[in-house]
């Protein structure tokens, strides 16, 4: 999306689709990479934390969570 311009698009369909589907841990892991790729890693936390409140068991959310932070750390 981002090659063809249309990361607004991506962002929408993205948008909807954790809407619909809030529980889904590939969804959450991918909106909080994509905001790591948008050097946003704050959002990204912010977004996993949220999701994690939920579904504390998601090894890839929580992987990804524990990378974010041990990166603050230095």
């Amino acid at each position: 999306y981002k090659a063809a311009g249309r990361e607004a698009e991506a962002r929408e369909a993205l948008d909807a689709a954790r809407a619909r589907h809030p529980d889904q841990g590939d969804l959450a892991v991918l909106d909080a990479t994509l905001a790591l790729r948008d050097d946003r890693p704050e959002d990204a936390e912010r977004i996993l934390a949220e999701f994690l409140g939920r579904k504390p068991d998601s090894a890839a959310a929580v992987t990804l969570r524990a990378q974010i932070l041990a990166d603050r750390l230095g």
